[in-house]
């Protein structure tokens, strides 16, 4: 039997996550580099809720706009591959999953073709 010792924290203390090492760890994402939708899915189709995965924050701190973003996220990227086929342009590799530092994380700048579909 495993025992996990809580130390002593004075009340008020803030623990911060470290939201980027969580869903860069390969324990639970396995390849985290690589783009793969199919490990957010469940067999159904449905979305699997996953316990690493914390986008918008946990608990009482948690993200007020999640469902706006969630729901401005889908409509935003539903259009964009409905009417437009997404592909680095030739001779370009992919762009990086390293971040740019500071005091948020960004990606590093990189480019992509839009071609229209014909729908």
């Amino acid at each position: 039997m495993s025992v996990w010792f809580v130390p002593y924290r004075k009340v008020g203390t803030r623990i911060i996550i470290n939201l980027f090492d969580l869903h860069m760890d390969r324990k639970y994402w396995g390849d985290p580099d690589n783009f793969r939708p199919e490990r957010f899915l469940e067999s159904n189709g449905t979305v699997r809720k996953d316990e690493a995965l914390l986008p918008f924050g946990q608990g009482k701190r948690s993200c007020l706009g999640e469902s706006l973003a969630r729901s401005n996220l889908f409509i935003t990227f539903t259009s964009l591959l409905q009417n437009f086929a997404l592909r680095l342009p030739e001779g370009v590799p992919r762009p990086s999953t390293e971040p740019e530092g500071g005091l948020t994380f960004t990606t590093k700048p990189f480019s992509i073709v839009m071609k229209p579909r014909n729908v």
